[in-house]
């Protein structure tokens, strides 16, 4: 019992500690690959992102689970049914990466898994 308190005191990152999630199937050798992530994606869309709630969280996650509507302008591959807005919502191991903090006016690229989850999303760069 002595051990097991001590191992609390001296080591409490390992109580809190988060599972690890997969690595994206679109970053190989540690890069994007934008032509992987296209072709196993169901859908790949050019737009804004509108609408950010952020859901801040600290110790042991810290992270933003945050809220948001991606505004679809361009689809460029699949088809997304009756509907232009996707609705998504930063998970632990789902729809991850940090939104960028000023996104107003620019454009975004999101490879989907469907219509709730996204693989990867990076800025759009004409």
């Amino acid at each position: 019992m002595k051990k097991i308190f001590l191992f609390l005191v001296f080591f409490p990152q390992y109580v809190f500690a988060t599972k690890s999630c997969a690595p994206s199937p679109c970053i190989q050798n540690g890069k994007f690959n934008s032509s992987k992530c296209a072709l196993i994606s169901k859908w790949v869309a050019v737009g804004e992102i509108k609408n950010i709630k952020h859901n801040k969280k600290g110790f042991p996650e810290n992270t933003d689970f945050a809220e948001f509507d991606f505004q679809i302008e361009l689809t460029e591959k699949g088809k997304i049914e009756g509907t232009n807005t996707l609705k998504f919502k930063i998970g632990w191991c789902k729809n991850v990466g940090p939104i960028p903090r000023e996104v107003e006016g620019r454009l975004f690229r999101f490879y989907g898994k469907d219509e709730t989850e996204y693989f990867y999303f990076q800025e759009f760069k004409i």
